[in-house]
């Protein structure tokens, strides 16, 4: 068996003829058979942990589970007790025969597969959108979950430029306004309105929000909001924004800009003793979406699976 690219997990198909191959030997849970394939491929640490975009399940358990319910689902496994498989004889067959354990095949040799397969594909196509159908991402067959992953990674993709846009065409001080309400999402300071009257004040030396961290008002958050249409935040900028949290003998801070932070700055900072968190533009509209600001939610969509344990006989 072929090693595939060091960068490369082997998609569901292409994990199906050594999943049919080690239930020929014996039975195993999903787990230890996810396992069993990464050795089999020669998988290393980071592709054996690797995480779907969803983070729910591990990459290659995810896909070893559904070439296991293929295989199960074209009449070449059986399931004896709850999360174990085994070959059949028909799986035995199949294996003997030297043809190939693929799609194509499974088509081929089961009516009830192929007429599984056929309906989930046509399903597939009416429920992923057009930009996530790309000639590379047709040519690599995703699992369901994988699909899913793939369309939600397009929408937010969407969603992401399109909020950052939508910033950028507001006033400076809107965007001031919008820096403290994310604060504030992310567990930061009491209120709007307590934040909102140490805004833009006159005098404030550069610097556009103050967030009390504690209660007591004790630690303080300076922040400096600058909406960028084009350019990025260099080292003047900020030079100033230090200047200004030393004239508040202040050492934390957090520079937000819907644009970049130039090299120039990222190095400058590295070289003073205050602690200055930096969100860009690209962060800013993640975090925008993860903590609900500027964002609602569209719709939910809930994932059914099988509960084993209602399945398990009493006697």
């Amino acid at each position: 068996m072929a090693i595939p690219d060091p960068k490369s997990i082997p998609n569901w198909e292409g994990v199906m003829p050594a999943v049919l191959d080690l239930l020929a030997m014996s039975e195993f849970s999903t787990d230890e058979l996810a396992g069993k394939v990464a050795d089999r491929f020669g998988l290393d640490e980071e592709q054996r942990s690797r995480l779907l975009p969803s983070g729910r399940e591990l990459t290659i358990t995810n896909r070893v589970r559904w070439a296991r319910y293929c295989l199960l689902k074209a009449g070449l496994l059986t399931r004896p007790t709850r999360g174990k498989y085994i070959i059949n004889g028909s799986g035995r067959d199949l294996l003997a025969s030297g043809k190939p354990v693929s799609d194509a095949t499974l088509r081929e040799i089961s009516p009830e597969y192929r007429t599984w397969a056929e309906r989930s594909s046509d399903k597939a196509e009416n429920d992923i959108s057009a930009a996530s159908q790309t000639s590379e991402k047709a040519a690599i067959p995703l699992t369901p979950d994988e699909q899913i992953d793939d369309a939600v990674r397009e929408l937010e993709f969407a969603v992401r430029s399109e909020i950052l846009e939508r910033v950028k065409a507001q006033t400076p001080q809107f965007f001031e306004q919008l820096v403290v309400k994310l604060m504030l999402a992310m567990g930061y300071g009491s209120s709007f309105a307590s934040v909102m009257q140490q805004v833009g004040r006159p005098g404030d030396g550069g610097i556009d929000g103050v967030i009390d961290v504690d209660i007591l008002g004790r630690d303080r958050l300076y922040l400096q909001a600058k909406r960028y249409t084009s350019g990025s935040v260099g080292r003047p900028e900020m030079q100033m924004f230090i200047g200004a949290l030393t004239g508040n003998a202040a050492r934390d801070g957090v520079f937000v800009t819907t644009s970049k932070f130039a090299p120039s700055a990222v190095a400058y900072l590295s070289t003073v003793p205050f602690r200055v968190a930096l969100i860009d533009g690209d962060r800013l509209a993640d975090l925008m979406i993860k903590y609900g600001v500027g964002v609602r939610t569209d719709r939910l969509i809930e994932i059914k699976r099988i509960d084993e344990d209602f399945f398990l006989s009493d006697e």
